[in-house]
């Protein structure tokens, strides 16, 4: 933990289609870990959103 946002990211494309896959698969983890109350297997495009913005960072 302890990174400030921003600090690490995926600035290659391949870097960061390989978060964006990790990260299709980990939002729901993601949703309920900060009480969302978000289906992830519905079709959204606020999840689409939240995908994108969280493969910048997502490790």
């Amino acid at each position: 933990m302890g990174m400030l946002w921003g600090e690490k990211e995926n600035k290659t494309l391949p870097d960061f289609l390989e978060a964006l896959a990790a990260y299709t698969e980990d939002i729901q983890r993601y949703y309920d870990n900060t009480d969302a109350n978000v289906d992830a297997e519905k079709s959204a495009r606020s999840t689409f959103a939240d995908i994108f913005k969280g493969a910048k960072v997502y490790d």
